[in-house]
Parts: C-alpha cells; sequence; structure tokens
C-alpha cells in the first residue's frame, strides 16, 4: 500500500521524536505553573524512597506506581481542562466553574485513592517495626 506525501507525515521519527518533545514540554510548564503537580511530584518521590526503605515486593511497587501514575495524570488532565476552559472563556460563568470544579473532584477522588493504597501497603509494615 502506497501513502500520500501527507499520510507520510503523519508518521516517523520525527513526528515521534517531537511526540516526546511535546509531552517534556508540557510537563516542565505544568510543574512549574501548577502548585499541586509539585505537590503530588513530592509525595510521589517520598513514597518510592519508603517503599525502596521498606524493601516492597513487585506486586506493591506495581499497585504504587499505578496509583502514583494516575494521580498525576488526572492532576495533567485537569490542568489541561483548565487552560481549556480558560481559552474559551475569561468570564465567570456557571458552567465553567462546573466543569473545573468536576475536574478537580477527579484528582481528588484519585489522591484519596492513592492515599488509601499507601496506607494499606506501608501501615502493617510501620506496625511490624514495633
Amino acid at each position: 500500500m502506497k501513502y500520500t506525501r501527507e499520510e507520510k507525515r503523519k508518521f516517523g521519527i520525527f513526528r515521534l521524536v517531537n511526540s516526546f518533545k511535546y509531552s517534556i514540554d508540557g510537563l516542565k510548564y505544568a510543574l512549574v505553573h501548577e502548585q499541586n503537580l509539585v505537590i503530588h511530584f513530592i509525595i510521589a518521590f517520598l513514597v518510592v524512597l519508603f517503599g525502596f526503605l521498606f524493601h516492597l515486593e513487585l506486586f506493591e511497587w506495581v499497585i504504587l506506581l499505578f496509583a502514583i501514575g494516575s494521580v498525576i495524570s488526572a492532576e495533567l488532565l485537569n490542568s489541561a481542562l483548565e487552560a481549556t476552559v480558560d481559552l474559551i472563556t475569561e468570564e465567570k460563568k456557571k458552567n465553567a466553574k462546573i466543569a473545573k470544579d468536576i475536574g478537580s473532584t477527579s484528582v481528588l477522588l484519585f489522591a484519596i485513592a492513592a492515599a488509601i493504597i499507601g496506607v494499606l501497603i506501608f501501615l502493617p509494615k510501620l506496625i511490624a517495626l514495633f
């Protein structure tokens, strides 16, 4: 099957490399401008540090890394949602507030679930120390 010049531009190493560059640019921007994301990264760093200190099992690592990735991804998606709403309107509108509040709620729910996972994994290890 032959591809047109336009179709060829949709694939290729340069497009792939650029997609990673754009992702890194987005992460850099978010880390500079989104306070909550920085807090999530600090907590994630501490969780990983404690994971090494407590010699977690492979399954525990998988669960924790999934929880960390979920919270950070939710925060990034919420930031993108907020930026999109701000792009559409700078006025205070009820639906804009609803969209932002619901996006924020999704991050909160992921963070609560991740915290519960952390407690379930680390609490028995902390109790075993005493």
